[in-house]
């Protein structure tokens, strides 16, 4: 329900063709969000963006004018719900990918979206905060269905990528071969990547990491820090 401060110091320290990823909460709901994101593009930042579905759909114009004038590298879409419309919508964008979750997504969401040259990410699920009260047998359910079916899902999307959390749920490392996981794995958290909270103004190596340091003013002393956690 809050808005993050965009205008903190470190942002003019980023490093040219560092990758954002910013998400919400409702980033399209900011009112500096596109101002951010031309700033971005005239630094060489490469900015990506997550959305919820809900808000995706609603705001498509403000969607499209972000693609349209490249102000988004990625559209990331968290999908709820695999309907008709949302399909024909998200495939407009080559360049959107649809966020699931290990253990929220059913199995036959994946089967619906499947064979429309749709991209997806698979988040791991997280056992925090609203995870903690939501976990119960049905996810646990998906959760096994997922593992059980994840090689027959990756002939159904052009794309089918994990974010490090999933990778582990997932035993993705037993189920693909050697030389493509060196070639595909993009590193442990902390080691090429940190998490930045411009609502609470803290900085860590991961959004699950609870050791947490306040935002400093150069990003390559906070990415030191970062680099530091055990």
């Amino acid at each position: 329900g809050l808005h993050g401060n965009l205008n903190v110091d470190f942002i003019e320290t980023l490093h040219p063709f560092t990758e954002l990823a910013i998400g919400g909460g409702n980033p399209l709901d900011h009112p500096d969000l596109i101002s951010f994101l031309e700033k971005l593009k005239h630094r060489n930042i490469i900015a990506n963006l997550t959305i919820n579905q809900i808000h995706f759909q609603r705001n498509q114009d403000l969607v499209e004018e972000i693609v349209v004038r490249g102000l988004a590298y990625g559209i990331g879409v968290s999908m709820i719900k695999p309907t008709d419309s949302f399909i024909s919508q998200v495939k407009k964008y080559k360049n959107a990918i649809v966020h699931t979750i290990n253990g929220f997504t059913p199995l036959g969401y994946y089967e619906k979206i499947g064979g429309n040259q749709i991209k997806i990410l698979i988040l791991g699920y997280k056992h925090l905060r609203r995870g903690v009260d939501f976990y119960s047998n049905s996810v646990k359910k998906n959760m096994g269905e997922l593992d059980s079916n994840i090689e027959r899902l990756a002939t159904l999307f052009p794309v089918i990528s994990f974010d490090n959390l999933a990778l582990e749920q997932l035993s993705m490392k037993e189920k693909i071969s050697p030389k493509y996981w060196e070639e595909f794995y993009m590193g442990d958290d902390g080691k090429y990547t940190m998490y930045v909270d411009l609502v609470k103004q803290e900085f860590s190596k991961s959004s699950t990491c609870m050791e947490r340091y306040p935002i400093e003013s150069n990003i390559d002393v906070m990415f030191n820090k970062v680099l530091e956690i055990k």
